[in-house]
């Protein structure tokens, strides 16, 4: 990824919290020399400063079958919006602000059933925790045999935060008054998460 020195972001627990708050994400493996994709969510966590990925996929999916002694990257994407040239006060192109965080690391498929099924429920429960109807596990055994779980060992980690930091304060403050008012088909959340973290980068980062 390229990351020009004033939006890189050095921070492992700014990086870690984008990750864990957009979790699903994108792992990417090379096989037979071609990119391939998996979409899917993600439970992060950091054992002894050691940062590790959990998921699974379909049996069907042949992803798995190149995960044990590969390298593999996670990306996973935050807020986002198209940044208009007529929100300058100063000269300017059309452009795209968002947070991004890219993990690589050594995978490994856990094909037992035991470890699979930790997988599944430390997820279920991580996206559970709000429901206030909880769904509490219980499905046959067999079905697990249809996934195949991983971890990531994360040895490289990478953010990537293009804020309208290399913008004048004049710009930014106008870039963020209208954050406040997206048009077209702009998603009003993502606005307002990325305005979000222009004011928290553009005053720590300066």
């Amino acid at each position: 990824m390229y990351i020009p020195s004033h939006f890189a972001i050095d921070d492992k627990e700014i990086m870690l919290q984008l990750a864990k708050d957009h979790n699903f994400g994108i792992l990417v493996s090379v096989i037979d020399e071609f990119p391939y994709a998996s979409h899917l969510p993600f439970d992060i966590r950091e054992v002894d400063n050691q940062v590790w990925l959990y998921g699974h996929v379909a049996k069907a999916n042949p992803h798995w079958h190149y995960f044990d002694q590969s390298i593999a990257l996670a990306i996973f994407e935050g807020p986002h919006g198209y940044i208009s040239p007529t929100w300058y006060q100063e000269q300017g192109v059309p452009t795209w602000n968002y947070a991004v965080v890219h993990m690589r690391g050594e995978m490994e498929a856990m094909t037992e059933r035991e470890p699979t099924r930790d997988v599944v429920e430390d997820l279920s429960e991580l996206h559970e925790r709000e429901n206030p109807e909880p769904w509490i596990p219980d499905y046959p055994d067999a079905m697990l045999d249809a996934i195949v779980s991983f971890r990531m060992r994360v040895t490289e980690m990478k953010g990537k935060f293009k804020l309208s930091q290399n913008r004048k304060e004049v710009d930014k403050t106008s870039v963020l008054k209208q954050l406040s008012h997206p048009f077209g088909q702009q998603a009003k959340e993502h606005h307002e998460a990325l305005a979000t973290l222009m004011h928290k980068h553009n005053s720590t980062n300066e």
